[in-house]
């Protein structure tokens, strides 16, 4: 604003007072943060509209498809979203039983939380408009029964302009093939699997190599996994980078691989609009971002099958030069479509339908 000043634009701050978030620390109690914060932001924005005539209000949430939005509270029509919530972790694609166990422990309360909490319904039956990430949002309660007409698929993330406008790194030509996959080292990302198929890989291209770049909970398991598949000497765990330097690792690969099954996915983005290829899986957010024109999207099986439709794509893009080039200019054009620049011609039009739905509600009320 400094920078840029703009008569039109303006800030009200809201925030809990400070003896009731001295606690939130990181990660720690974020959650419970922003539920309480909810009724702090309707207090200040109930002010803001006995001063100000607004038309429409738009909740740009957390990204958290099980908290309600304050703006439910308030009589005004919004827009609400884009909601969502990785989506439950495949059983078969799991690394630990106990994996498993706490992913269903995570996934039941979000759908306890949902369902238990009346103001998560009233928000549900007032918003006009409801973006969900993937379209398993829109099959939740309550929004499966109160918001079905009123529900759409957007993602919640994008690419700055600079990274829209990035160049492809050099396709290699008579050298060994790089395989890149970035992300913090926990099991919704998939890296065992990662390193399973890169395993099928080497056994077709033994000059391949796996370059890791990340770090977290997992990484001495998997360079564990890494020596027991004979892989070690061809995978280099990079450990984690500042964000300039994660990027710049785009620009020396030839292969994205990245099987999360979370429900976004910002790097397949970055990836992308790096011009890679990327390989994953059809499951969550990547599975909506990556199509069959700029990389391979796999359908999840069993362990043994998906790692082994991995491998095959991964081989598929080893061997065929002019079939990475191909998808990766694909892949620039792909990510296009979720810069932010694109992104407002896509608000403006749910902002539309938002308010076209009240007019056609009220024109309702009068004919009748």
């Amino acid at each position: 604003m400094a920078l840029a000043p703009n008569p039109h634009l303006h800030f009200d701050y809201a925030d809990l007072p400070r003896w009731a978030r001295f606690w939130k620390k990181g990660r720690r109690g974020i959650r419970t943060y922003y539920y309480l914060w909810q009724f702090a932001a309707c207090l200040k924005a109930w002010r803001v509209t006995r001063r100000i005539r607004f038309d429409l209000a738009h909740h740009v949430t957390f990204v958290n498809s099980y908290v309600f939005s304050f703006l439910g509270l308030l009589p005004l029509p919004f827009v609400w979203g884009p909601l969502g919530s990785n989506p439950k972790l495949p059983t078969a694609l799991a690394s630990s039983q106990r994996v498993v166990l706490r992913d269903r422990l995570r996934y039941v309360w979000q759908q306890f939380l949902r369902v238990a909490d009346p103001l998560f319904w009233l928000c549900t039956y007032r918003a006009r408009l409801i973006i969900g990430i993937d379209a398993s949002i829109g099959r939740q309660l309550p929004i499966a029964v109160l918001g079905k007409r009123k529900f759409v698929v957007h993602t919640a993330i994008g690419v700055e302009g600079e990274l829209a406008e990035a160049q492809p790194p050099p396709q290699a030509t008579g050298l060994a093939i790089r395989v890149l996959s970035i992300g913090q080292m926990i099991p919704i990302k998939g890296f065992h699997l990662a390193l399973r198929a890169f395993a099928a890989l080497l056994q077709k291209e033994s000059e391949a190599r796996l370059e890791i770049v990340g770090d977290g909970p997992e990484r001495q398991a998997l360079q564990r996994l890494a020596t027991r598949l004979g892989i070690a000497e061809s995978v280099k765990f990079v450990g984690w980078l500042p964000r300039e330097q994660a990027l710049s690792t785009f620009g020396h690969a030839d292969i994205f691989l990245f099987p999360s099954c979370e429900g976004a996915g910002m790097v397949i983005l970055e990836a992308m609009a790096h011009g890679l290829p990327v390989v994953c899986l059809d499951f969550g957010g990547p599975g909506e971002m990556v199509t069959s024109e700029c990389g391979f999207a796999v359908e999840v099986g069993d362990t043994e099958t998906t790692v082994a439709a991995l491998g095959a794509a991964l081989v598929t893009l080893a061997k065929d030069p002019s079939l990475r080039l191909r998808m990766a200019k694909a892949a620039r054009r792909r990510v296009e479509e979720y810069s932010w620049a694109a992104r407002r011609k896509v608000i403006g039009q749910w902002y539309a339908k938002a308010l076209s739905t009240g007019r056609s509600m009220r024109s309702r009320v009068e004919q009748g």
